[in-house]
């Protein structure tokens, strides 16, 4: 048994305040030696979890006995001890003392017992104050029973003992521990604070210095910052407001203010060191205690040179824009008011070309009324000789080509003022291509040029844009391409490109193309192909045309929302391609073409019609009284608007045909006056106007007029406007009546010879065949009354060929008579 006083000895040196790892050595010695165990572990609480920190075991090899005792790092319980035994420890707080542990006890299953086959072992807490400090594990694989009543109550003594040194070790060794790590956190709170390039000064309440760092030494050029409540602290810095020789305030630094319980923040301030002027910022910031009082106060200042030589830097560049922009301004004002000189200027041409367009056409196509006009009324004549037919229809066809060229001026004048619009009307797309293959079919041929027309299935035959441009576009790309082309073939290819549908509203893109196997274009003149009035080397051979051909072309495919393009080669031919948006129409919105039809004379049992011609060219007014007086119609005469209104009041004529432009009245106010009494309303008014402007249309119309008619106008246009606003009936010639004698005729056109035509004069079939191969219709109407005047049935048969656009077989009879 061990002496008592012994183990108390050793227990009161082990709770000497010593290093913690001193002390578990020290301890691992004691508690193996006295307890007679073969090893030992003494396991402690790390961070909740339990873990071997010392070891100790007995050489029983030596020739006597050695304690060999090691302080680990914090090595887990798993693998190297009994894990149920040390649970069991840990949670009831009582030893456990196995004799023979393999045998007996509650722990024979234990892994690690089963794997060791352990005989003794003592496990055993160490508690101070009922908190669990550490847990001693020995064992002895010597000799069952090792450990004896009386080394347990020596244990007992000691593991008390060894708890309370354990506790005092380690609040020893974690004051040392928050001792070193307070000295670490200052060393690094001052590297940072001399590292930052900002000087710091801190204050206590009575504004005596705390600390200080270099860089505000180096600032201040002081080795200590003196109490604030100086008044000579200025003074002593050299403080000054910046930009000025006054000294900085005391009670407005920083400082001061801090210390008042304010936070603040300055860079109006300035230390001078000799001739060294030094902006600096400050920051002022007061720390408060518990009860909000000031402790200290904290102010950073750092050199702001940099910064201000950049806001000076900043400030010229500054009035520099400004002074730019200010100039600029002044420019782009000086531009404004040029632009809108310019838009004036602009304004004023587009106004002129406007004046101009409407006097160009008031000039132009009036007389080109009168002659286009008195000529279709010589051509109904029965009594003109051959050779004057003849002249009449050179009369007749160079007024017409003087119109088409008068028609594209026109035209390219709107074009430039933006005065062309759409109209558009839903038509059968399949039939005007059918008519123009016939048109020019007979061209072709002429020329032993092969016409193709082509056609994709997709193309549909009813759509919705605007025809007549649809057509003229056409008519222009054919007639360039026959003209230039010599021998090989002149094609059209039509396919729709893509189609859209939003809300049952169809929108498609057809596709055109016009290829020949001609002249070509030379690259150089590609560029400028579609400018006004330019016209290619071969085009100005021909010395035909305005040269606006393709330009109003293009600007009607554009407006028709497409765009053309072309591709030549010199001596191969071209291609012109085109776009087109149209809308999708059903079968029903699409109107019948009436024929046309030849007046004869009115009907009978109508009333005595009463027309008033109201135009100030004398001419003008002669073609429509000539045309008029005799199918019996009572006819009056006006001269302006004023004699209109005075002739209207006493004779009230059914229907007046009103010119716009004439002096003293014009004819939209004598329209107004006319329709603004009672019985006006019972008139019919219907303008005739010689302007090409589509908006003068709405005009005329807002001004009471029933309807209008452009000049030059046909006699068809007449009647058929007199039929619609008054009601007349008309007979016409049987050429047009849909009779069983029409059927007739139609078989006779089928069983036409080439000896009826050999009867006729020569001259007489000369013209047309001339008239076929020019495309002229109305040439083509003026020979086929002559050929009446002589055999009408023969004449009848003519005319329902040349309405079918039968040409080719026209000319095919005409030839035969030759041979």
């Amino acid at each position: 048994a061990l002496d008592l006083a012994t183990v108390m000895k050793a227990s009161q040196a082990i709770a000497g305040e010593i290093v913690l790892d001193k002390l578990l050595d020290s301890l691992m010695k004691i508690l193996i030696e006295n307890a007679g165990a073969q090893t030992g572990f003494l396991i402690l609480d790390k961070a909740g979890e339990w873990v071997i920190e010392a070891s100790g075991e007995v050489d029983s090899s030596a020739d006597a006995d050695v304690h060999t005792t090691r302080v680990l790092q914090s090595i887990p319980i798993n693998y190297h001890l009994p894990i149920s035994i040390i649970n069991y420890v840990v949670r009831t707080h009582e030893s456990v003392v196995l004799n023979d542990a393999t045998r007996e006890g509650n722990f024979t299953n234990e892994p690690y017992i089963k794997e060791h086959q352990t005989k003794s072992i003592l496990c055993t807490p160490l508690v101070n104050q009922s908190k669990l400090v550490g847990i001693v594990y020995l064992e002895n694989n010597l000799s069952v029973g090792a450990f004896t009543q009386e080394r347990l109550e020596v244990l007992n003594l000691l593991s008390s003992q060894a708890a309370i040194s354990i506790k005092n070790a380690k609040l020893y060794s974690e004051v040392k521990e928050s001792e070193r790590e307070l000295r670490e956190s200052k060393s690094r709170l001052d590297q940072f604070l001399e590292a930052i390039p900002v000087g710091i000064a801190v204050l206590d309440a009575s504004g005596r210095p705390y600390y200080t760092n270099q860089r505000a030494i180096q600032l201040l050029g002081k080795g200590v910052v003196p109490s604030v409540t100086s008044d000579q602290l200025s003074e002593v810095y050299q403080l000054y407001i910046a930009g000025t020789d006054e000294k900085y305030p005391t009670e407005e630094l920083s400082t001061v203010r801090a210390l008042r319980g304010e936070r603040t923040t300055a860079d109006n301030l300035e230390i001078h060191q000799g001739d060294t002027i030094i902006p600096i910022e400050t920051w002022g910031t007061p720390i408060f205690d518990e009860n909000s009082n000031v402790t200290y106060a904290l102010v950073a200042f750092q050199d702001i040179t940099k910064r201000k030589q950049a806001e000076k830097l900043l400030a010229d560049y500054n009035r520099t824009l400004e002074s730019q922009v200010a100039e600029r301004t002044l420019e782009l004002e000086r531009e404004i008011v040029e632009r809108k000189r310019a838009e004036v200027a602009a304004q004023e041409a587009n106004q002129a070309k406007s004046t101009f367009l409407a006097n160009m056409s008031h000039e132009l196509r009036t007389p080109l009324n009168t002659i286009l006009g008195f000529s279709q009324l010589m051509s109904r004549s029965s009594y003109l000789p051959p050779e004057h037919q003849e002249n009449l229809n050179i009369i007749t066809r160079s007024g017409e080509h003087l119109l088409t060229m008068i028609n594209q001026v026109l035209d390219l004048s709107k074009i430039e003022v933006g005065r062309t619009t759409l109209n558009k009307t839903s038509f059968d797309i399949h039939r005007l291509l059918d008519d123009l293959e016939d048109m020019f079919q007979l061209k072709a041929d002429d020329k032993g040029l092969q016409l193709i027309f082509n056609r994709t299935p997709s193309v549909p035959q009813y759509v919705y844009t605007d025809e007549v441009k649809l057509r003229q576009v056409l008519i222009n790309l054919l007639s360039n391409a026959t003209k230039f082309t010599q021998q090989g073939s002149v094609s059209v290819r039509v396919s729709l490109k893509t189609r859209q549908r939003t809300n049952d509203t169809g929108q498609m893109t057809i596709h055109f193309e016009v290829e020949d196997t001609g002249c070509g274009i030379a690259p150089e003149e590609l560029d400028n192909l579609f400018e006004a009035f330019v016209q290619t080397t071969a085009g100005q051979q021909f010395q035909e045309g305005t040269g606006l051909g393709l330009t109003i072309a293009r600007s009607f495919v554009q407006l028709m929302g497409g765009e053309m393009s072309v591709s030549s080669q010199l001596g191969r031919g071209s291609v012109f391609n085109f776009d087109i948006q149209v809308g999708v129409v059903e079968t029903a919105d699409i109107k019948s073409k009436q024929p046309t039809h030849q007046v004869l004379a009115l009907e009978p049992n109508q009333p005595s019609y009463r027309i008033l011609v109201v135009d100030d060219n004398w001419e003008n007014r002669q073609l429509l009284i000539k045309l008029l007086s005799p199918l019996g119609f009572e006819l009056q005469e006006a001269s302006n608007g004023q004699e209109a209104i005075e002739i209207y009041d006493t004779w009230e004529p059914h229907l007046i045909w009103m010119d716009i432009r004439m002096p003293v009245m014009d004819g939209i106010e004598a329209t107004k006056r006319i329709k603004a009494t009672t019985k006006g309303q019972m008139s019919a008014i219907i303008a005739l106007t010689a302007s090409v402007l589509e908006e003068k249309q709405a005009v005329i119309l807002s001004a009471g007029c029933d309807d209008f008619i452009r000049k030059p106008f046909r006699d068809a246009d007449i009647f058929d406007a007199m039929h619609k606003h008054i009601g007349v009936r008309y007979i016409y010639d049987e050429l047009d009546e849909p009779t069983a004698a029409a059927t007739s005729t139609e078989t006779k056109a089928d069983i036409l010879t080439p000896a009826e035509f050999a009867a006729l004069p020569p001259d007489l079939v000369d013209n047309l065949r001339q008239a076929i191969c020019n495309l002229d219709l109305e040439l083509i109407q003026s020979c086929i009354t002559q050929i009446g005047e002589q055999n009408e049935p023969l004449a009848n048969a003519i005319a329902v060929l040349a309405n079918h656009f039968r040409y080719k077989q026209l000319l095919n009879l005409i030839q035969a008579t030759r041979n």
